[in-house]
């Protein structure tokens, strides 16, 4: 749901959120005043639409539920004059149909006060009209809108995960531009991809039936789809609407494409028909019929007159379109035609079967030109190119082939599919092939070379279930990809990531891998939180208990039949007992200790989908029923030491899927296929009320602590809150877009945690309804964790898995990471803070200014200069053109140096009293404090169009150029474009350049250290000694700059000694060993010169550290900073410094160990020396472990994997736990070889 606030008047858009709406627009280019509507509105999702469809006409007409539904409308407001109602669904003003709010308000932007407006209204299931006059609007309401400093939101953006295709893929096609690819599943959904990125765009779910065919319009604004059922639906590309549908056929629909012009659609299916449609109507204007068999094949002639279509029995016919009359018939040799085209003249009418039998006709005379076979085997799919001289063929060897159809003669195979192969389709101009596959992959081929070039496939993958751990801190979840997954509620972050692991004898291991292969689809944990129960589904069924540390297995239960629902399991309140439920109809109880079952419960007819103790544990409840049956839909309570059944609770008229005990014992709540929520006494056996409201299948239900209320959730992706006592609906919680698995109330009950078919794991207010944040993990351990702003915390590369849509236009997550990384935002929002005031821009707002395009004006290289001119063209594309950077081989070589303003503070402000609250309180400051010193460069103006060179000094061997652009706002950054070549020049002998700073004593003496000082000068003398198998030694350059000698200009001077002598292939590192602090944008650290006063003399900032680097044309470079941050290292500060550090490392291209402690921590020391160097000097001395690569070097990335998880585990020994940032945006390179 999007409530916002449109005004339209001249120079000014906002929007407003949440609050009272007007609908406003000028009247004239000049004046300022502009007319009101006095009404709020909002969009409808189409997960609603479909629901609103599903609930009112069977999901028949979900073409019909579009519009804006009125939430509110103001008292004395136009609307309320002319009759406006809330829950009135608008469905036009003034004959333009409504989707967007923005279409209403663009509406009211071409109108001025007093104007008149007609509205056509939905009002009970009537449509009614409505007309008045716009009013001027309020200054009230004028003078809020125009405090509001945000842009306007479109509705229509949405952070989409890439889950791909959930199940194998049946077809697949390109768009007419190339542009798009649109691929269908088994499940009922289909995905719209852009070819570029290869990223899912979005995913659009048909509940009527499963989609078996479809076609783009030519201009791409629609695509038509054909369903098993026979169902035709037509619908926009844009926005994902329904237009029309229709029951085309009685049978399952073979084949369906629009004409040229793109005003009819021809559909053929297996009722031996042929239909022709009104594409803007969805009208019947035709039947074709004459068919013996099924159409298996349907094309347009070039100039539209004509249709041609197929059949399973061999026969081709030729239609006029504009009478529906048989003109002729092709008859070749028989088999199933799996493809029919006409040639691109129309001359010439091609057919190809199942045993791949190619047969060319005339088309004027039907004569038949040219017969042949290409392969004997019998084929499931055969495609022609758009020039019909070559043609794809799909086997069952997970291969397909390209031959030339003139020839007879293959030309090309293609491998890459794991499983078989459902489908192919050349693009347009014939020069891509794309595949789909059983294996869940698309796949995009060069047709000229038959190179693979891109793979699309979804990331991640359903959530089945979720929880919190007894204390609150920890989330546990389970996925579709077998994996559990652990998150820290205090930091936003993903812990760890497992599947099973257990010590057993070998005997027993190779079966009991087996069962574990299964899927995971339930974990609770114990009353402790060390253990966690999960049940395992698959052929073989398994109840596991394992450690919630490191998932090792200590118990393993195997149930030979299949488990079924996730509900269906369940610790005894003493945690002596399990209770579960299958699809064997029994319950059945487990003895923790021995893992023997002890009793079953037989009474049910069919699967068990739930089963609970009560509280007590004297008592058990199961339910049963199935998802396409209502048999057995009750609830059976059970005396567990007897086993007898007690009583039986009937009502529900669908699967009952979920049931739980109140926290008394006396009242069961139970949700079912049926959508409702029933609550029934427990000792009566009555039904004391029904909770409706849903409208899809109840998928669980659970009460709160004190048993006043009832938290559901449901299929039709939402989650509601339910007062006991009333029955009434108390809220709903909406974001989910798939099925919401299970909804659990956190221990102390002010938050929820639920689980979705999205792939999300989300964390929800109870107070507010507002989601605070998403958890995403990925199949390939990587993970994201973003809030609803679009503030994130990732692990090094989650945020490629993730994206941002608007419109069709398609964003990487990583093209915000400047701005949005911010670990410390989502920390304080899932801790429950209010961190609005440190929210100025969300990321919907943000990309309503889009990122440039950029490309190189020159692909062609020398590969035998030692220094090359890069060219390169920006061009806006509605966002402005901001700060360009330049990279080679991933390090930063060029950019306008843009930094974001920083407040600094001209008082003397001690470093300790820098805790995470004084620093929150100097960002929050920065939006009303006088600047002291402006940012040293801005991004220079750069109107539509920029194009510039850069020189480039060359390394011998690869290099790589990368270029980017952000929008003028320097808040979205474009897509690198890159471009590559080999150079022949011979290598040169490298030198490595080291700097080691160490900081003990500062001008300020009450900040003074103890171990800074020799932490640099044991690095430095570490790194020369171990580098000198990489290095002659006369070509390592170390100076150590300690206390008096470490003052700013000492420091940088050194710099830009060293960086005079620095050449591409070189060497260099920086160690910093002292005091670091944050400050509202920045991370600076002190220099000797420090004397209270956080003023330039004494700092260096990360603008000056990001200057420093461009000056050095090493392109390998590290940065090691161990800094103490005197104010104490809460969850807030190291966020910050997640945040400040990691967008520092992504601007320079290149490598930073960073690692904070606190001022204690760094006077006590490890060993004699600071704790992390102390680690480092480990990984140095000659190290295996931190051989990464086992190829006898250490390298930088091996060397940060190395400390950081050595630094974690001795932190966390001593007490004061310290885990450094590892961040690598440069290319690995080694630090030394052992010995």
């Amino acid at each position: 749901m999007r409530w916002v606030m449109l005004k339209s008047s001249t120079g000014r858009s906002s929007v407003l959120l949440a609050v009272l709406i007007f609908i406003i627009a000028p009247f004239s280019l000049f004046a300022q005043e502009s007319a009101s509507l006095g009404v709020q509105v909002r969009s409808m999702p189409e997960a609603e639409i479909q629901a609103r469809a599903m609930a009112a006409f069977g999901g028949r007409r979900a073409a019909t539920m579009t519009g804006l539904i009125v939430v509110s409308v103001t008292k004395d407001s136009p609307a309320e004059k002319m009759g406006l109602k809330n829950g009135d669904r608008i469905l036009s003003a003034g004959g333009r149909k409504l989707i967007h709010v923005a279409d209403l308000a663009n509406y009211v932007a071409e109108s001025r006060p007093g104007q008149s407006i007609f509205l056509d209204v939905l009002r009970d299931g009537q449509k009614i009209f409505l007309n008045g006059k716009l009013g001027a609007m309020p200054q009230t309401a004028k003078a809020a809108v125009d405090r509001v400093p945000l842009t306007k939101i479109s509705d229509d953006t949405e952070i989409i995960v890439q889950k791909g295709n959930t199940s194998g893929v049946s077809h697949v096609i390109f768009s007419p531009s190339g542009k798009f690819l649109l691929s269908s599943a088994v499940a009922k959904t289909l995905n719209l991809w852009d070819v570029e990125t290869g990223k899912e765009i979005r995913s659009f779910s048909d509940e009527d039936d499963n989609i078996n065919v479809f076609a783009f319009s030519r201009d791409e604004s629609f695509f038509v789809t054909g369903s098993w059922k026979g169902l035709v639906k037509m619908r926009n590309l844009e926005t994902g609407a329904t237009l029309w549908t229709v029951k085309g056929h009685s049978d399952y629909i073979q084949r369906a494409v629009f004409s040229a012009d793109g005003k009819i659609v021809v559909t053929g299916s297996s009722d031996k028909t042929i239909k022709i449609w009104d594409a803007a109507t969805g009208g019947e204007i035709r039947t074709l019929a004459g068919n013996a068999e099924a159409v298996t094949g349907l094309a347009f002639s070039p100039d539209d007159k004509n249709i041609l279509s197929a059949s399973k029995d061999g026969v081709i016919r030729l239609w006029d379109t504009a009478t529906g009359r048989e003109i002729r018939t092709f008859a070749g040799k028989p088999g199933w035609i799996k493809a029919v085209a006409l040639s691109p003249d129309g001359k010439y009418v091609m057919a190809g079967n199942e045993k791949t039998d190619i047969v060319v006709w005339e088309t004027d005379t039907g004569r038949e030109v040219k017969s042949f076979s290409i392969k004997p085997d019998e084929v499931s799919r055969v495609v022609f190119s758009p020039d019909t001289r070559r043609v794809l063929t799909v086997g069952t060897d997970r291969v397909f082939h390209l031959w030339d159809v003139l020839a007879a003669r293959e030309i090309l195979n293609f491998t890459g599919h794991s499983i078989l192969i459902s489908d192919t389709s050349f693009s347009r101009d014939g020069k891509y092939i794309v595949s789909g596959s059983e294996d869940r992959t698309i796949k995009i081929w060069d047709a000229a070379t038959g190179i693979q070039l891109k793979t699309l496939s979804g990331k991640a993958s359903w959530v089945y279930d979720a929880s919190f751990s007894p204390a609150g801190k920890q989330v546990l979840s389970v996925s579709e990809d077998r994996s559990v997954k652990l998150w820290d509620m205090e930091t936003g972050r993903q812990t760890s990531a497992f599947r099973f692991r257990w010590t057993m004898d070998s005997k027993e291991e190779k079966e009991r891998y087996e069962y574990l292969k299964s899927i995971v689809k339930t974990a609770m944990y114990s009353r402790d939180g060390h253990r966690v129960l999960s049940r395992a589904e698959g052929e073989k069924g398994a109840i596991i208990i394992w450690n919630a540390a490191d998932g090792k297995v200590t118990k393993f239960f195997i149930d030979r039949k299949f488990l079924l629902g996730k509900n269906a399991l369940q610790f005894s309140p003493d945690e002596k007992l399990i209770i579960s439920g299958g699809g064997d109809k029994l319950v059945k109880i487990w003895d923790v200790a021995s893992g023997k079952e002890l009793k079953r419960f037989a009474g049910h007819e069919g699967d068990i989908n739930a089963v609970s103790f009560s509280p007590d544990g004297q008592y058990a409840l199961s339910t049963g029923g199935q998802v396409w049956s209502h048999k057995d839909g009750v609830i059976r309570l059970w005396d567990v030491a007897t086993g007898k059944e007690i009583r039986k609770f009937a009502g529900h008229t669908g699967a009952v899927w979920s049931a739980a005990f109140s926290p008394d014992g006396k009242q069961i709540v139970s949700g079912s296929s049926d959508r409702t929520i029933r609550l029934w006494d427990t000792a009566a056996g009555r039904e004391i009320k029904m909770f409706s409201g849903h409208t899809g299948g109840v998928s669980s239900v659970v009460f709160s602590r004190e048993g006043k209320m009832i938290l559901s959730s449901c299929g039709d992706y939402s989650i509601k809150l339910w007062d006991v006592a009333s029955g009434k609906e108390i809220r709903t919680f909406s974001g989910h877009t798939a099925w919401v698995n299970r909804a659990l109330f956190s221990p102390d009950g002010k938050k929820i945690i639920s689980a979705g078919f999205d792939a999300t794991t989300r964390i929800w207010d109870v107070a507010s309804g507002s989601e605070l944040a998403k958890f995403i993990g990925f199949q390939d351990g990587e993970w994201v964790v973003i809030t609803p702003e679009g503030y994130y915390n990732s692990s090094p590369n989650g945020h490629k898995h993730l994206s941002l849509r608007m419109g069709n236009s398609i964003f990487g997550i990583d093209q915000f990471y400047d701005v949005f990384y911010r670990p410390d935002i989502v920390a304080a929002k899932l801790r429950g803070e209010n961190v609005s005031q440190l929210i100025t821009l969300t990321i919907a707002e943000a990309v309503k200014n889009p990122p440039p395009e950029v490309q190189f004006a020159d692909a062609g290289l020398p590969d035998n200069e030692p220094r090359v001119k890069v060219c390169y063209q920006i061009n806006n594309t509605g966002g402005g053109i901001g700060e360009v950077r330049v990279f080679h081989n991933g390090k930063l070589v060029q950019s306008d140096g843009f930094y974001r303003d920083t407040a600094k503070t001209a008082q003397k402000m001690q470093v300790a009293s820098l805790d995470s609250k004084a620093i929150y309180a100097e960002m929050r400051s920065i939006k009303i404090k006088e600047k002291t010193k402006q940012s040293p460069v801005k991004s220079n103006p750069k109107g539509n169009f920029y194009e510039s060179c850069r020189e480039i000094e060359v390394v011998p061997d690869e290099n790589e150029i990368s270029v980017t652009a952000f929008n003028g706002n320097n808040t979205v950054q474009s897509r690198m474009k890159q471009i590559s070549f080999r150079s022949s020049l011979p290598k040169q002998e490298p030198h490595l350049y080291l700097i080691a700073v160490g900081i003990d004593d500062y001008k300020d003496r009450s900040i003074n250290l103890k171990y800074a000082r020799k932490d640099a000068n044991d690095i430095s003398s570490m790194i020369v000694r171990q580098s000198a198998g990489l290095y002659r030694p006369e070509n390592i350059h170390a100076e150590l700059l300690a206390d008096r000698d470490a003052t700013k200009t000492r420091i940088i001077g050194k710099i830009d000694e060293m960086a005079r002598l620095i050449k591409p292939g070189d060497g260099f590192i920086l160690f910093v060993a002292g005091h670091g602090v944050l400050l509202q944008n920045q991370y600076y650290m002190l220099t000797h010169d420090y004397q209270g006063d956080l003023n330039d003399a004494g700092l260096i900032s990360s603008n000056e550290i990001v200057e420093m680097s461009k000056k050095i044309k090493s392109l390998n470079q590290l940065l090691i900073f161990d800094t103490c941050h005197a104010g104490g290292v809460d969850y807030i500060v190291s966020g910050l410094y997640d945040a400040r550090i990691s967008v520092l490392a992504k601007k320079m291209g290149l490598h930073i160990y960073a690692s904070a402690n606190d001022k204690q921590s760094a006077l006590d020391g490890y060993k004699g020396n600071g704790l992390f160097t102390h680690v480092l000097l480990g990984g140095l001395n000659n190290n295996r472990e931190a051989d990464r690569n086992k190829d006898g070097k250490v390298t930088v990335v091996g060397l940060g994997d190395y400390s950081k998880i050595k630094t974690a585990e001795i932190s966390k020994q001593i007490g004061h736990e310290q885990i450094p940032l590892i961040i690598n945006f440069g290319k690995d390179s080694p630090i030394y070889k052992l010995q």
